[in-house]
């Protein structure tokens, strides 16, 4: 069996009704800082077929474990928040190498339901993986993002010119 570290934990991405308005709560209860949110809209893998999907999401300044908040503008990958208005929907992991870890994960169990990378089967980037239990989802990291998006976290431009740059969810 496979050990896990921790420290390889990068986020937990919480789903939020208005970006703002949660940016400015969870600093009144936490007293952290945000990133310059992310607009976003790419066409992205689900299980069945690509679908355009457009929302903005945000990082926390300080780590190494992170605080994600997300606001989806259109599609339905993160469905639309329930009665709390907000929900914890996935913690992100560092991974060397997607493909291995996906593969890894679904002996486990787990369901590829999301990749941004538009051809089926494949990964880059990040990938994100559920259990038929429930719970929260997985989302794997490729490691070799991590500068970029350390870069983001601190101050640099959003992830989101990367992605417009490129037509595609890869942000490297």
């Amino acid at each position: 069996m496979q050990t896990i570290s921790m420290i390889d934990l990068s986020h937990t991405g919480i789903v939020v009704g208005n970006l703002e308005a949660a940016m400015a709560a969870y600093s009144g209860v936490f007293g952290c800082d945000w990133a310059q949110p992310n607009d976003f809209q790419a066409p992205l893998q689900l299980r069945d077929g690509m679908v355009d999907h457009r929302w903005r999401s945000t990082y926390t300044t300080a780590g190494p474990h992170h605080l994600e908040l997300i606001e989806q503008i259109s599609g339905r990958f993160f469905d639309e928040p329930g009665p709390l208005r907000s929900k914890a929907h996935h913690v992100g992991r560092w991974v060397d190498d997607l493909e291995e870890e996906v593969a890894r994960l679904e002996g486990l169990g787990f369901e590829p339901v999301m990749s941004t990378c538009p051809r089926v089967g494949e990964y880059e980037s990040c990938v994100f993986l559920s259990h038929p239990c429930g719970g929260l989802a997985i989302e794997l990291l490729d490691r070799a993002i991590k500068p970029r998006l350390d870069e983001w976290v601190a101050g640099g431009p959003p992830l989101s010119d990367d992605v417009d740059a490129r037509g595609a969810g890869d942000v490297r």
